[in-house]
């Protein structure tokens, strides 16, 4: 099972006196095994509060797209060649020598009602703009002809699903690479930009220790059991406490 990691860069944040209550622990230090596969990327965020990356697609010259990462889903999707999908960097089928047509379409319809629609090609990619071929996996992913009027008007060029399915990018990293024995990436959330890290986390960029809340994996995304909220009632600092019992998805694609 993969074990994500999601943490603030601010994480005194975790200790306000308001907000949305869970069983936190620290984790049991063990002796890391070798480390075969780690791999970093700065991210940047969008107006909407938002993270994106960058992931390079093909060979032997690789384009590059800005992509929302996103844990609530588990495809790939770009703009293609011809589409008018807005002020984006477009991926031409034509520049890489080992991209194929699956003979499938490409359709995949987000929680908030926007869709996207066009080919399903399949090709080399790695994350981060200074990857190397020897890094990346095969992979599908959704060459878009139609891009929803909100995909259009983002900044990144497209989205990346790191869903914990057998077919996402996280899965094929993992089954490439063999992650670190603890089978981990991280999603670092700063005020203003965050890193992505698969493989491991990058503690240098927390400002405490790193806490941890055990989650629940349904239908290969990630959930945490929340057991309850407290309110801010009065301005004389008094609170109620409203009990959840409740699993809530970590959504990153999502504000």
């Amino acid at each position: 099972m993969l074990l994500v990691i999601v943490f603030l860069l601010v994480m005194r944040t975790m200790e306000s006196t308001s907000g949305l209550h869970f069983d936190l622990m620290r984790k049991q230090s063990t002796e890391r095994g070798r480390r075969l596969f780690y791999e970093g990327a700065g991210t940047s965020k969008e107006a909407d509060g938002v993270y994106y990356a960058t992931i390079r697609i093909g060979t032997p010259n690789p384009q590059d797209f800005t992509v929302i990462i996103d844990t609530g889903s588990a495809t790939i999707a770009v703009p293609c060649k011809g589409c008018s999908c807005g002020n984006h960097n477009h991926f031409d089928a034509s520049l890489s020598s080992s991209n194929t047509d699956t003979g499938h379409s490409y359709s995949q319809c987000y929680a908030e009602g926007s869709c996207n629609r066009g080919h399903l090609l399949n090709d080399k990619m790695c994350l981060g703009n200074e990857c190397t071929e020897d890094e990346m996996i095969t992979h599908d992913f959704g060459c878009c002809t139609t891009f929803a009027s909100s995909f259009k008007e983002q900044t990144a060029d497209g989205i990346v699903g790191m869903g914990g399915v057998s077919n996402s990018f996280i899965a094929a990293l993992r089954s490439k690479h063999d992650l670190l024995d603890e089978n981990e990436f991280s999603l670092c959330l700063g005020s203003n930009a965050g890193h992505l890290n698969i493989g491991g986390y990058d503690n240098s960029l927390n400002l405490e220790p790193v806490q941890w809340i055990e989650h629940t994996s349904l239908s290969g995304y990630y959930h945490l059991a929340f057991e309850n909220v407290v309110l801010d009632v009065g301005s004389n600092g008094s609170s109620r406490i409203v009990n959840i019992n409740k699993n809530a998805l970590i959504d990153s694609g999502t504000s």
